[in-house]
């Protein structure tokens, strides 16, 4: 009896060991960093704007989808800078939905996020999609579950466009709103 016992230890240890490497074998051929151009040039066409995506990584538990250094960058009618810069994104996928082909995020937690919003006083915010394409073969995310901002940070800045005749015609004006302390969010879909 002893002997079978040990036996089926053994088997058990042996089937573990092979299931791990199994895993980190799977980890290191998918390298979804290599969709990193893809996913930078969907996001670019959804926003009209320039969208950086410094790195992409991927973990099985939970399976979850890991952004470093994103930003959105600000339209040309904005000064240069960044509408969003996060340095770290992780988007939590439903298994589900990815066996039926499908992409859903249950959360999304950024990490030292800075949201820029400037208001331009002859119309739009930078953030307002102005300049994106309407596509038929968008990418449906639907309904966020939930969404958490760790160490965040809200500017708001009042931009004009306007050119003085007293100023140089490169530069134009701009007047910061007081910085805001960094801000925790946590929201959850009721």
């Amino acid at each position: 009896m002893a002997i079978r016992r040990r036996t089926g230890l053994i088997v058990v240890g042996i089937a573990a060991i092979l299931l791990l490497t199994l895993i980190f074998v799977i980890l290191a051929l998918i390298n979804v960093d290599r969709y990193r151009p893809e996913a930078i040039a969907y996001l670019q066409e959804k926003t009209g704007t320039q969208v950086e995506i410094g790195q992409l990584a991927l973990t099985f538990f939970p399976v979850s989808i890991h952004i470093d250094n994103f930003g959105v960058k600000n339209p040309p009618l904005f000064p240069s800078g960044y509408i969003v810069k996060v340095a770290r994104m992780d988007a939590e996928l439903s298994v589900g939905a990815l066996l039926r082909r499908q992409v859903v995020i249950r959360s999304l937690v950024l990490d030292d996020a800075v949201l820029n919003l400037t208001s331009d006083p002859d119309g739009p915010w930078n953030f307002e999609n102005l300049q994106a394409k309407v596509s038929a073969n968008t990418l449906p995310l639907g309904v966020i579950s939930r969404v958490q901002i760790r160490r965040g940070q809200l500017i708001g800045r009042y931009h004009s466009s306007r050119r003085s005749p007293h100023l140089d015609p490169r530069k134009r004006e701009s007047s910061p709103l007081p910085p805001q302390p960094p801000f925790s969010i946590d929201a959850h879909r009721v």
